[in-house]
């Protein structure tokens, strides 16, 4: 099973928090600054960010950012910290006055930091969080953890996903993306030329849209192109070539979201009583409708099997089914400063998403799938990284109560590491019938001092549903997602 990714949550809740003290256990910390008191910096949906080098080597355990802010009335902030562009906590603030005071934010992470790696701290926020808002002051960002340990790979968390690659689009403000197999197809909010690119950014042909258009996003049926134009309450079919060939009407108000799924269209409109995904067939007819399970929506997509929707608001992406069910929710990750996802397109193993703010398309990879009844074998890795020694007791796995998880392969359990020794450890995972299984994996320390790491094991086997997919896809089968 070389060829698949398997993605095992290990959520790892340590003995410590910032003010839960641990016995005999020395933490690290790191500490880092920015902003001044004599200006401030206002916080829109699109972020601002901040980048600091890393000073350590550890295994990050917690985060405490103290944020100075002001909303105009009131709002969230939504604080985000990264290493090297992957998200490892999302903290919310809520703001409800218009004087600049200290804010603490702190969660509980796990994540490998080396020295000289990218730390950032991004803020975002709703319109609310804008003048006279924002943050002003000498804020702090600090990091915690085990110094000269690394876990690899190390806490992967559900809502967390991988930036694998970026490019550049060839036009401002992209907007509209959509997969057709081998090509993705991009236009963007001013310049309405819509670009054949293949994956790497480069352009393979171009049309002038036919006829005005107020862009929203793009789909692909198999054959021809679907365009949202989102102040018109219209979708636009054209072929490949750029040759107009019907437009229907679009339910609700705002349409911006589009995706087909080989047979009907799925759009998404914001309306008096918030954002609506529509089922319609190719001739504008209402199917069914149902809550988003968002707001701030921008672009939609479908993946054979699952909608994937981007909030623009939140940063967040959502996938469902098409009865409207949530089956994960996710952490946008991007590299630029400001973040402002608009269209979306899938071939089933990544995800790319159009940066309204950097003219760029981000791709993302995305848990793969592998057939129910096989084994799945993870392999971790616990290496020492300073000059110290770690004496590691009996791992083992607990509250398996599916027996589905199993312990192979472990050089670790009863060993004494000097940096940089490093031993592993296998997880095995099977299951002949669909449903979620969770186990602990419980991993001893002495530092010196006892500090026990449990790490959460889970992984969904899913019924299959046969369904071709217009972008070229496999038909999904009976499938295992460990993500």
């Amino acid at each position: 099973m070389e060829n698949y990714r398997t993605a095992f949550w290990l959520m790892l809740f340590m003995a410590f928090a910032f003010c839960i003290p641990c016995t005999g256990y020395a933490q690290t910390c790191e500490t880092h600054t920015f902003g001044t008191t004599t200006a401030y910096d206002y916080v829109y949906t699109s972020g601002k960010a901040w980048d600091f080098t890393a000073q350590s080597n550890m295994l990050i355990e917690a985060v405490e950012a103290e944020s100075y802010l002001a909303a105009v009335s009131s709002g969230t902030f939504h604080i985000r910290i990264e290493i090297n562009n992957q998200v490892i906590s999302v903290m919310d603030q809520y703001v409800d006055v218009n004087v600049f005071q200290p804010y603490v934010t702190s969660d509980t992470v796990t994540a490998n930091l080396q020295a000289g790696d990218k730390i950032t701290y991004r803020i975002y926020g709703y319109f609310s969080t804008i003048d006279p808002g924002g943050i002003r002051g000498v804020n702090q960002l600090t990091l915690c953890g085990t110094p000269g340990v690394r876990l690899s790979p190390p806490g992967l968390q559900d809502h967390f996903l991988d930036l694998t690659d970026s490019f550049d689009t060839p036009q401002n403000f992209p907007y509209g993306l959509a997969f057709d197999g081998t090509h993705l197809w991009v236009m963007g909010q001013v310049d309405t030329t819509v670009y054949k690119i293949d994956t790497s950014g480069s352009v393979v042909d171009s049309f002038a849209f036919p006829g005005y258009i107020s862009p929203g996003d793009l789909a692909f049926d198999g054959t021809h192109l679907w365009a949202a134009s989102t102040h018109q309450e219209k979708i636009h079919q054209v072929s490949t070539s750029g040759v107009l060939i019907q437009t229907i009407n679009a339910p609700g108000d705002t349409t911006s979201g589009l995706a087909c799924d080989g047979r009907y269209l799925w759009i998404t409109s914001n309306e008096a009583s918030g954002y609506t995904v529509y089922k319609i067939d190719r001739s504008g007819n209402v199917i069914t409708s149902f809550a988003s399970p968002g707001g701030g929506f921008k672009g939609l997509t479908f993946d054979g099997r699952y909608l994937w929707h981007v909030d623009a608001t939140k940063h967040m992406l959502y996938k469902f089914d098409r009865e409207g069910t949530v089956h994960g929710i996710y952490e946008l990750p991007l590299e630029g400063e400001q973040i402002g996802p608009r269209g979306l397109a899938t071939d089933g193993t990544s995800l790319w998403y159009s940066n309204y703010y950097d003219n760029k398309i981000y791709r993302i990879a995305l848990p793969q799938a592998v057939t129910v009844g096989e084994q799945e074998r993870r392999t971790i890795n616990f290496k020492i990284t300073d000059s110290q020694s770690v004496t590691l007791s009996s791992l083992s796995i607990a509250n398996d109560t599916n027996h589905a998880f199993q312990l192979e392969n472990d050089t670790c359990s009863g060993q004494t590491l000097h940096g940089p020794d490093a031993c592993s450890f296998d997880i095995l995972f099977s299951s002949a019938s669909p449903g979620t299984f969770t186990a602990d994996l419980l991993l001893p320390l002495f530092l010196p001092g006892l500090h026990t790491i449990t790490a959460q094991l889970e992984c969904t086997a899913e019924e299959s549903v046969l369904l071709g997919h217009p972008g070229g896809l496999p038909w999904v089968q009976l499938l295992l997602l460990c993500q």
